[in-house]
């Protein structure tokens, strides 16, 4: 069987992002992947990092 992967990011407007808050984002995309068997990774981060992952990004390209 042959897994296909997608990567995400999702930057959320909070100053830290819980567990719970995690949990929320992540659910709906696991169901999905339950029903299609394509992979989905999700990094979530607060809002603020949006600038530093651009540099980071751009370093890794």
């Amino acid at each position: 069987m042959k897994f296909e992967t997608f990567i995400s990011l999702i930057l959320v407007d909070k100053k830290v992002v819980s567990t719970e808050d995690e949990l929320n984002i992540t659910d709906p995309p696991y169901k999905i992947e339950l029903e299609t068997g394509i992979l989905i990774n999700p990094f979530i981060l607060p809002k603020k990092y949006r600038g530093k992952l651009s540099l980071l990004f751009m370093k890794m390209l």
